[in-house]
């Protein structure tokens, strides 16, 4: 998925995306679950650590 379907998904600008990607800004938990929702996953992927 690429940025600006990213930002379109969650009504924001591909800067607001760099923002959350970077750390710089904090994402809202109801964005967090409309990504995951988006992308079909829960929630806690986003906190998997991956092992």
């Amino acid at each position: 998925m690429t940025q600006p379907d990213l930002a379109e998904v969650l009504n924001v600008s591909c800067a607001q995306v760099q923002k959350y990607e970077n750390g710089s800004n904090k994402i809202a938990a109801s964005t967090m679950s409309q990504l995951a929702g988006h992308l079909e996953v829960s929630v806690g992927y986003f906190f998997e650590d991956g092992t």
